[in-house]
């Protein structure tokens, strides 16, 4: 592993760590680290049309998908 890996690795490191702080405190509001929003579920950047077509989400279009499915399962849909 060269330095330009080990300093990749250590970003990764840093903004997972970010993440699971940032998720601890703030279960019902956006993730952002270091100005990028990121999906309370799978902890990939929202895109920027996700975000300009609903400023205030915190899920990515796929979990929200998932999740939709999921509570609709829950209360007797699909």
């Amino acid at each position: 592993m060269d330095a330009v890996d080990e300093a990749q690795r250590y970003q990764d490191l840093a903004r997972e760590e970010a993440l699971q702080n940032a998720l601890s405190r703030n279960q019902g509001e956006q993730l952002i680290v270091e100005g990028i929003v990121f999906c309370h579920t799978c902890h990939l950047p929202l895109s920027e049309a996700r975000l300009q077509a609903m400023p205030t989400a915190t899920h990515c279009v796929d979990c929200q998908n998932i999740e939709e499915k999921q509570q609709g399962k829950r209360h007797g849909g699909g």
